[in-house]
Protein backbone atom coordinates (compact mmCIF):
# COMPACT_ATOMS: atom_id res chain seq x y z
CA UNK A 1 0.00 0.00 0.00
CA UNK A 2 1.08 3.38 -0.66
CA UNK A 3 2.27 5.60 2.00
CA UNK A 4 -0.63 7.72 3.62
CA UNK A 5 -3.22 5.13 2.51
CA UNK A 6 -5.28 3.17 4.19
CA UNK A 7 -4.38 -1.04 4.38
CA UNK A 8 -6.92 -3.71 4.96
CA UNK A 9 -6.49 -6.76 6.35
CA UNK A 10 -10.02 -9.06 5.18
CA UNK A 11 -10.91 -12.57 6.98
CA UNK A 12 -13.54 -14.84 7.15
CA UNK A 13 -14.04 -16.79 10.56
CA UNK A 14 -16.38 -19.06 11.43
CA UNK A 15 -16.98 -21.38 14.65
CA UNK A 16 -19.54 -21.95 17.42
CA UNK A 17 -19.71 -20.96 20.08
CA UNK A 18 -18.08 -17.48 18.19
CA UNK A 19 -14.63 -17.13 18.26
CA UNK A 20 -13.07 -14.10 19.81
CA UNK A 21 -10.04 -12.73 17.87
CA UNK A 22 -7.21 -10.93 18.49
CA UNK A 23 -4.66 -8.94 16.92
CA UNK A 24 -0.85 -8.85 16.54
CA UNK A 25 1.69 -6.17 14.74
CA UNK A 26 4.92 -8.25 15.01
CA UNK A 27 3.77 -10.25 17.93
CA UNK A 28 2.69 -7.08 19.85
CA UNK A 29 -0.93 -6.65 20.28
CA UNK A 30 -2.69 -3.82 19.27
CA UNK A 31 -6.38 -2.81 19.61
CA UNK A 32 -9.20 -1.17 17.92
CA UNK A 33 -8.20 2.27 18.73
CA UNK A 34 -6.08 5.45 17.36
CA UNK A 35 -5.15 4.80 13.59
CA UNK A 36 -6.38 1.05 14.13
CA UNK A 37 -10.14 -0.15 13.04
CA UNK A 38 -12.16 -3.30 12.87
CA UNK A 39 -15.49 -3.55 11.22
CA UNK A 40 -17.37 -6.73 11.10
CA UNK A 41 -20.29 -7.64 8.36
CA UNK A 42 -21.54 -11.38 6.87
CA UNK A 43 -18.43 -13.26 8.77
CA UNK A 44 -15.84 -10.69 7.00
CA UNK A 45 -13.55 -8.70 9.81
CA UNK A 46 -11.75 -6.32 8.23
CA UNK A 47 -8.94 -4.82 10.45
CA UNK A 48 -7.22 -1.37 8.77
CA UNK A 49 -4.62 0.70 9.47
CA UNK A 50 -4.88 4.47 8.45
CA UNK A 51 -2.23 7.40 7.26
CA UNK A 52 -0.27 4.02 7.19
CA UNK A 53 3.75 5.19 7.46
CA UNK A 54 6.70 2.99 6.97
CA UNK A 55 6.98 2.69 10.76
CA UNK A 56 3.50 0.01 10.02
CA UNK A 57 5.54 -2.50 7.93
CA UNK A 58 5.64 -5.57 9.46
CA UNK A 59 3.69 -9.34 9.85
CA UNK A 60 -0.08 -8.40 10.70
CA UNK A 61 -1.69 -11.87 12.83
CA UNK A 62 -5.15 -12.49 13.75
CA UNK A 63 -5.51 -15.41 16.22
CA UNK A 64 -9.39 -16.46 16.79
CA UNK A 65 -10.15 -18.66 19.71
CA UNK A 66 -13.43 -20.35 21.42
CA UNK A 67 -13.19 -23.39 24.08
CA UNK A 68 -13.38 -26.00 21.05
CA UNK A 69 -9.90 -24.59 19.54
CA UNK A 70 -8.19 -21.78 17.78
CA UNK A 71 -6.82 -20.74 14.07
CA UNK A 72 -4.00 -18.36 13.20
CA UNK A 73 -4.00 -16.47 9.75
CA UNK A 74 -0.30 -13.98 9.30
CA UNK A 75 -0.24 -11.55 6.73
CA UNK A 76 2.62 -8.95 5.61
CA UNK A 77 2.33 -5.20 5.17
CA UNK A 78 4.48 -3.46 2.84
CA UNK A 79 4.63 0.19 2.67
CA UNK A 80 5.60 2.31 -1.08
CA UNK A 81 7.15 5.47 -1.02
CA UNK A 82 5.56 8.65 -2.07
CA UNK A 83 6.99 11.33 -4.44
CA UNK A 84 9.02 14.07 -3.55
CA UNK A 85 7.50 17.29 -2.59
CA UNK A 86 8.74 21.01 -1.51
CA UNK A 87 7.82 21.47 1.69
CA UNK A 88 9.40 25.46 1.81
CA UNK A 89 10.70 26.56 -1.49
CA UNK A 90 13.63 28.41 -2.18
CA UNK A 91 12.68 32.24 -2.28
CA UNK A 92 14.35 35.04 -4.73
CA UNK A 93 17.66 36.95 -3.31
CA UNK A 94 19.02 39.98 -4.21
CA UNK A 95 22.46 40.58 -3.40
CA UNK A 96 25.33 43.74 -3.45
CA UNK A 97 27.94 42.50 -6.02
CA UNK A 98 30.78 40.57 -4.35
CA UNK A 99 28.60 39.78 -1.84
CA UNK A 100 27.18 36.19 -0.53
CA UNK A 101 24.04 34.40 -2.38
CA UNK A 102 22.11 32.01 -0.43
CA UNK A 103 19.14 29.61 -1.26
CA UNK A 104 17.49 27.18 0.72
CA UNK A 105 14.40 24.71 0.82
CA UNK A 106 12.95 21.73 2.42
CA UNK A 107 11.79 19.03 0.82
CA UNK A 108 9.80 15.60 1.45
CA UNK A 109 9.57 12.05 0.16
CA UNK A 110 10.12 8.67 0.48
CA UNK A 111 12.96 7.50 -0.03
CA UNK A 112 14.81 10.64 0.71
CA UNK A 113 14.54 13.19 -2.79
CA UNK A 114 18.05 13.86 -4.52
CA UNK A 115 18.19 17.56 -4.71
CA UNK A 116 20.15 19.07 -7.61
CA UNK A 117 20.73 22.77 -8.08
CA UNK A 118 21.45 24.25 -11.50
CA UNK A 119 21.64 27.48 -13.29
CA UNK A 120 19.17 28.09 -16.25
CA UNK A 121 18.15 24.13 -17.65
CA UNK A 122 21.99 22.83 -17.72
CA UNK A 123 24.34 24.15 -15.84
CA UNK A 124 24.37 21.94 -12.95
CA UNK A 125 26.15 23.81 -9.42
CA UNK A 126 28.17 21.61 -7.67
CA UNK A 127 30.50 22.43 -4.91
CA UNK A 128 34.14 24.47 -5.45
CA UNK A 129 36.16 27.73 -4.60
CA UNK A 130 32.94 29.99 -4.84
CA UNK A 131 29.79 27.24 -4.62
CA UNK A 132 28.93 25.27 -1.76
CA UNK A 133 26.22 22.68 -2.28
CA UNK A 134 24.54 21.28 1.02
CA UNK A 135 22.34 19.99 3.80
CA UNK A 136 22.03 21.93 6.71
CA UNK A 137 21.25 19.57 9.62
CA UNK A 138 20.09 22.22 12.29
CA UNK A 139 17.07 23.32 9.61
CA UNK A 140 16.68 20.30 7.53
CA UNK A 141 17.40 22.20 4.66
CA UNK A 142 18.95 22.02 1.26
CA UNK A 143 21.00 24.88 0.52
CA UNK A 144 23.28 26.41 -2.51
CA UNK A 145 25.20 28.99 -1.15
CA UNK A 146 27.91 31.40 -3.61
CA UNK A 147 30.26 33.62 -2.62
CA UNK A 148 31.54 36.70 -4.69
CA UNK A 149 28.53 37.24 -6.63
CA UNK A 150 29.10 39.30 -10.02
CA UNK A 151 26.69 40.42 -12.66
CA UNK A 152 27.22 37.35 -14.69
CA UNK A 153 26.02 35.21 -11.75
CA UNK A 154 22.62 36.55 -11.89
CA UNK A 155 19.89 34.82 -13.53
CA UNK A 156 17.25 31.83 -12.70
CA UNK A 157 18.07 29.08 -10.49
CA UNK A 158 16.41 25.63 -10.68
CA UNK A 159 16.29 23.09 -8.02
CA UNK A 160 15.12 19.65 -9.01
CA UNK A 161 14.49 16.96 -6.38
CA UNK A 162 13.60 13.54 -7.40
CA UNK A 163 12.98 10.15 -6.02
CA UNK A 164 12.15 6.83 -7.98
CA UNK A 165 7.92 7.97 -7.56
CA UNK A 166 8.23 11.62 -9.29
CA UNK A 167 9.90 14.35 -9.46
CA UNK A 168 9.69 18.26 -8.97
CA UNK A 169 11.21 21.18 -9.61
CA UNK A 170 11.15 25.10 -8.68
CA UNK A 171 13.07 28.47 -10.17
CA UNK A 172 14.18 31.25 -8.29
CA UNK A 173 16.13 34.42 -9.51
CA UNK A 174 19.12 36.25 -8.17
CA UNK A 175 19.72 39.74 -8.66
CA UNK A 176 22.62 40.94 -8.21
CA UNK A 177 22.68 44.52 -7.71
CA UNK A 178 25.19 47.64 -6.67
CA UNK A 179 22.73 49.42 -4.87
CA UNK A 180 22.09 49.07 -1.36
CA UNK A 181 18.50 50.06 -0.93
CA UNK A 182 17.51 47.35 -3.54
CA UNK A 183 19.11 45.06 -0.93
CA UNK A 184 17.14 46.21 1.90
CA UNK A 185 13.96 46.55 -0.26
CA UNK A 186 14.02 42.89 -0.63
CA UNK A 187 15.16 42.11 3.16
CA UNK A 188 12.02 44.27 4.12
CA UNK A 189 10.34 42.00 1.80
CA UNK A 190 11.01 38.77 3.03
CA UNK A 191 10.33 39.43 6.07
CA UNK A 192 6.63 40.00 5.51
CA UNK A 193 6.31 36.47 3.64
CA UNK A 194 9.19 34.62 5.39
CA UNK A 195 8.63 31.25 7.21
CA UNK A 196 9.47 30.76 10.67
CA UNK A 197 11.93 27.63 11.11
CA UNK A 198 10.38 24.41 12.54
CA UNK A 199 11.27 23.23 15.96
CA UNK A 200 12.54 19.94 15.89
CA UNK A 201 12.22 17.34 18.55
CA UNK A 202 13.37 14.01 18.90
CA UNK A 203 12.48 11.01 21.42
CA UNK A 204 15.57 9.67 23.50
Amino acid sequence: VKEGKTAEFTCQVKGEPTPDLTWFIDDKEVKPEGRYTITEKNQLIVFQVKDVTPEDVGKYTVIAKNPLGEATCSANLEVDGRAPTFVEKPMKCTVLEGGTAMFRCRVDGNPEPKVEWSKGKWRKMENNAKTRVFFDEETKQYVLEMDDIKTKDAGTYTVTISNEYGSDTCSVTLICTDKEEDVQDWKAALKKTSVQLPVFLTFI
